[in-house]
């Protein structure tokens, strides 16, 4: 509900005209609608948060080398089966067909309609099959130790934030005390202090 509030507040003047179009001569209403143009700010700004999301993914995995791998292994079988294929199987009479076959055996989709008649375009098929199949398990591997340790560094963070402000806070509670003992020295009262009175001193500030 929150995050659909400029939504519901841009639908307020079409609501009102629907249903009280004399509303319609008011300038507020007209005014509202400008914050639909709000919405665009706010798409902009999580575009630019999944940007540094990306950037920070593939700077850390280096996923972008398996990727440019990925396709060169794609594009480079989809050329190979073209011309390997090209007179000897029915299935394959273009480059699209080629690129066909590869795409949808490297997804481990494997619809069935395209097949390798040569023992070298069985292999090349083999090879995307493993390629799609490492390919997956790398990026869903890297998917989650990103995100796993995204969270755990945020943790870590908050963690470390608590015991900071724990730690001036005792600071601060063991200069006030001090301060305390020296005002009462300065008075010359600290010695009157009986068991009692000094629990009450410690209790004071703890």
């Amino acid at each position: 509900m929150k995050s659909n509030g400029l939504e519901l507040l841009g639908m307020v003047p079409l609501i009102s005209e629907l249903y009280i179009p004399e509303v319609a001569l008011f300038g507020l209403f007209r005014f509202i609608r400008f914050t639909r143009l709000l919405r665009l700010l706010r798409v902009i700004g999580l575009f630019k948060k999944s940007q540094r999301i990306f950037t920070e993914f593939f700077k850390k995995t280096h996923m972008d080398y398996a990727i440019a791998i990925f396709i060169l292994i794609l594009v480079a079988s989809a050329f190979s089966l073209f011309f390997i294929e090209i007179n000897t199987n029915s299935g394959i009479n273009s480059l699209d067909d080629a690129f066909w076959y590869v795409i949808v055996t490297i997804t481990t989709v494997g619809y069935g309609d395209i097949s390798p008649q040569t023992e070298i375009g069985r292999i090349i098929g083999i090879v995307t099959i493993f390629t799609g199949v490492g390919f997956m398990s790398l990026l869903t591997a890297s998917l989650a130790t990103f995100f796993v340790n995204r969270f755990k560094q945020k943790e870590d963070m908050s963690i470390e934030e608590k015991i900071d402000n724990l730690e001036e806070q005792m600071n601060k509670k063991f200069d006030d005390m001090q301060s305390e003992i020296i005002s009462l020295k300065e008075e010359g009262t600290v010695k009157n202090l009986g068991v009692f009175e000094i629990c009450i001193l410690i209790n004071k500030f703890f």
